[in-house]
């Protein structure tokens, strides 16, 4: 079984997410991944994976980070 969950490019276009978030933890997305799913018309952005992966004192910071993402 994967550590992480897997979707390929088919999957991705038939849910047609408005937008996906790359991730820098724990996986660190790169520009190369971002491209690969603009290539399929969706819009994606790099985003900081502490603020969605770690708790604690980042946390208190992350409602701020999530609305800078617009």
């Amino acid at each position: 079984k994967d550590r992480y969950p897997v979707i390929d490019e088919e999957q991705l276009v038939e849910y047609s997410p408005d937008v996906v978030l790359l991730s820098s933890e724990p996986f660190p997305f790169k520009k190369d991944h971002l491209k690969q799913i603009e290539r399929l018309g969706i819009p994606a952005m790099l985003v900081d994976g502490e603020y969605f992966s770690w708790y604690g004192s980042r946390l208190k910071k992350a409602f701020d980070y999530f609305r800078s993402l617009n």
